[in-house]
């Protein structure tokens, strides 16, 4: 009864987050050469000691970062329609319209980062093979670019010494609280 009592009071967690910290995390949208968003992404970055200048160390495409709707496909088609009349030639219409389809508007997805004003970082939570995950930094940014970030970091500095996230190791065999309701049984 007294090991409940204290577990209630100090809430141990059944499975600790694996917490990965970096120095900024960005949401970069990328758009192809007629200004239409293709994909966003994310990307943590860590400051280098010895260049003074951040560069990469995880990055993920944000695969449900996008929600099609029908009201979102129609506005979207009532624009791009009203674009493709302004363009004389031909190859260009067409080309606007080829590369101006609808993929949906910008939801976040699940790792979009949410701020948490106690501790002041920005959050990225999620569960990863049923283990809680957290990523996070004190700086954050949204850019929207014509270019790739994280293919012009690769360039200049080697992707081969990325830190990544931390691994995940084997699911512990049992949980704290499990734990407890053993030693509980135990005491008996």
């Amino acid at each position: 009864m007294k090991l409940i009592l204290l577990l209630l009071l100090f809430r141990i967690d059944n499975d600790p987050a694996t917490v990965d910290t970096f120095d900024m995390i960005e949401i970069n949208h990328y758009h192809n050469a007629w200004g239409c968003e293709q994909w966003s992404q994310l990307i943590c970055w860590d400051r280098s000691s010895y260049d003074n200048k951040y560069h990469v160390s995880h990055w993920t495409m944000l695969r449900d970062a996008y929600e099609k709707t029908e009201k979102g496909e129609a506005d979207w088609e009532k624009i791009r329609q009203k674009i493709a009349k302004e363009y004389k030639d031909f190859n260009e219409k067409l080309g606007w319209l080829n590369n101006s389809e609808y993929k949906g508007d910008f939801i976040g997805g699940k790792l979009f980062p949410r701020k948490d004003w106690k501790s002041g970082y920005y959050n990225i939570k999620y569960s990863q093979a049923g283990i809680p995950r957290v990523i996070r930094s004190k700086s954050f940014r949204q850019t929207y670019t014509q270019t790739d970030p994280e293919i012009d970091d690769r360039k200049i500095y080697n992707q081969d010494i990325r830190r990544g996230l931390t691994e995940i190791g084997v699911k512990p065999p049992m949980s704290w609280l499990e734990w407890g309701r053993q030693l509980n049984g135990l005491q008996r």
